[in-house]
């Protein structure tokens, strides 16, 4: 069985919520999408169970090579081999990692590095400063 990273890098992996505390085993391996998500069917398979039995889930049935396997009131479950993984994910719209711009990266580097500065001042004093609050004005009684 393979990884569901394997198949695309850019994607987000998560664990079917039952099983995120119990293990991490790539049968437990989904894919979450803007309609619904992919897991793991077989060797070379994936499967699609979809949201609703909207015209997207219809969209990704009438492709060559998908398999209605199951057909609910709430939804579809397809199966596909992963060769046509591709065709599917243009239609469901699969949850990809964040991405920064170099630019980005170093202006949350930076803020993190303000932050550090600020934690190992405040390490050093013994007590912490006190702003002063609305309480603390004599002239309003």
């Amino acid at each position: 069985m393979q990884d569901m990273r394997s198949i695309n890098s850019r994607w987000v992996v998560r664990y079917e919520p039952p099983s995120s505390n119990l293990s991490r085993d790539v049968w437990h391996q989904i894919v979450p999408c803007r309609h619904g998500h992919f897991y793991q069917h077989g060797p070379g398979m994936l499967g699609f169970a979809s949201k609703l039995r909207g015209h997207k889930a219809k969209a990704v049935a009438a492709l060559d090579g998908v398999e209605v396997w199951q057909d609910g009131s709430d939804g579809l479950n397809l199966v596909f081999p992963v060769s046509i993984v591709e065709q599917v994910s243009a239609i469901v719209v699969p949850r990809c990692k964040r991405r920064l711009s170099e630019e980005q990266k170093e202006m949350l580097a930076a803020r993190m590095r303000k932050l550090n500065e600020r934690r190992q001042q405040g390490a050093t004093n013994s007590a912490p400063e006190r702003t002063r609050s609305h309480f603390d004005d004599k002239s309003v009684a």
